[in-house]
């Protein structure tokens, strides 16, 4: 939802889905990605798209990185 959101320029939506997966990834101890998503929403919420893109691919590896860990504990 993150990514399309971001990709078709939605702001609210990539902040509603910032927001989501922000507070998921807190809940399961994903601080950093949690950190990252906070950083996401609050660009969003202020209008500031071109910084989304930078946000949206570190949360994608970050968070690529953390299922995989979590998968093989």
């Amino acid at each position: 939802a993150l990514r399309e959101a971001s990709e078709a320029g939605d702001l609210s939506g990539v902040s509603r889905a910032a927001h989501t997966l922000k507070s998921s990834s807190r809940l399961l101890g994903g601080l950093g990605l949690g950190d990252l998503c906070q950083d996401a929403e609050h660009a969003s919420d202020m209008g500031v798209a071109r910084e989304l893109v930078p946000q949206v691919i570190a949360l994608s590896q970050t968070f690529g990185s953390a299922l995989t860990a979590w998968m093989a504990a």
